[in-house]
C-alpha cells in the first residue's frame, strides 16, 4: 500500500470526523498529505522498522590516507544501537571476505580521540557521522576496504506516490488524531484507537529487539 491507497481510506473517516474545508465542505487531499508525512515521521524517527530499513554492502571503498566519505542519498540515519556502540556499520576486505562491526562515536569524542594528524594509518575501527558524511578512525591505510551496513533509509515528501506505507493502521489513526487534535474534534474513542495502535506497534518493536538480543547472547556475529 503506498500513499494514494491510505488516502482512499482515509478521506471518508476524516469526512465524518468533520475535518473537512469549512468553505467547500470537503476533505482537504493537501492538508491530509502534510498530516500523514508528520505521522511517518513520528514512526520513522521513533522506531527501527523492518519496512524502511536498508542493507547496503557497499556504502563505499576506502582510500588510503582518507579519513572521510560522503554518504549516498538514500542513507538516512542509523540504526539506534543495541549492542554498546554498535551502530549496523561494517569493514571488510575489498571482496567482502573478513569483514568486522565497526563501532561508533559521538563527532565529540571521535575529534578527542583521534588526531588524523598524528599519521597513524590501518584497518579503521571506529566511526561517527557529520555533515551527512561518514568519518573513520584509524585513518585508511593503502589496504582497500569497503563499508557497507544496515541503516534506515532517507525518506522525502516528494516521493508520496511511491513511499510504501506498511504500517496501515499506526498512521491512519495518527494522522486523524493529529488532524483533530488541531481542529478541536478528538473523540475519546478516535484517541483510544490511536493510543492501542501505537501500543501495538511499540511492543512488536520490542519483542523483535528483544528476540535479537537473546540472538546475539547466543551466538556471536561472524565477523567478531
Amino acid at each position: 500500500m503506498i500513499y494514494r491507497d491510505l488516502l482512499g481510506q482515509l478521506k471518508p473517516r476524516a469526512s465524518r470526523l468533520g475535518l473537512v474545508d469549512p468553505q467547500t465542505g470537503r476533505v482537504d487531499e493537501d492538508e491530509i498529505a502534510h498530516y500523514m508525512w508528520a505521522a511517518l515521521m513520528h514512526f520513522y524517527e521513533s522506531y527501527d522498522l523492518d519496512e524502511y530499513t536498508a542493507i547496503d554492502r557497499t556504502l563505499f571503498h576506502t582510500q588510503s590516507g582518507a579519513e572521510t566519505y560522503g554518504l549516498p542519498d538514500h542513507f538516512g540515519r542509523l540504526l539506534t544501537p543495541w549492542d554498546r556502540d554498535y551502530g549496523g556499520i561494517t569493514i571488510a576486505a575489498s571482496d567482502g571476505t573478513d569483514q568486522h562491526a565497526m563501532h561508533y562515536q559521538p563527532p565529540a569524542v571521535f575529534n578527542d580521540t583521534y588526531d588524523p594528524a598524528s599519521g597513524a594509518r590501518g584497518q579503521p575501527v571506529y566511526f561517527t557521522l557529520t555533515e551527512r558524511e561518514m568519518r573513520l578512525s584509524p585513518t585508511p591505510d593503502a589496504t582497500i576496504y569497503r563499508v557497507g551496513g544496515t541503516y534506515i533509509q532517507h525518506l522525502t515528501p516528494m516521493l508520496y506516490d511511491s513511499i510504501p506505507m506498511l504500517l496501515h493502521t499506526p498512521i491512519l489513526v495518527t494522522t486523524l488524531t493529529l488532524m483533530a487534535s488541531d481542529s478541536g474534534r478528538v473523540t475519546p474513542l478516535l484517541l483510544q484507537e490511536a493510543q492501542r495502535a501505537i501500543a501495538t506497534l511499540a511492543n512488536s518493536q520490542a519483542r523483535r529487539r528483544m528476540q535479537f538480543q537473546g540472538r546475539g547472547q547466543q551466538t556471536r556475529r561472524p565477523w567478531q
